[in-house]
């Protein structure tokens, strides 16, 4: 598992998993950690789906 998975799992549970499709394109590192940093800061899952670029 993943930071980005355990995240999305512990604060959103089965919703934020579903994520994981969109997320897993995602090749670049720093848009990768930035989403990390995103989730742990963000107050809903639609906050963090907004940060999610378009793949």
């Amino acid at each position: 598992m993943t930071g980005l998975e355990v995240g999305l799992k512990l604060k959103f549970g089965d919703a934020g998993l579903a994520l994981l499709p969109t997320i897993s394109q995602i090749t670049d590192p720093d848009i990768l950690e930035r989403l990390l940093h995103t989730l742990v800061d963000c107050n809903s899952l639609a906050d963090f789906e907004r940060a999610i670029p378009q793949v």
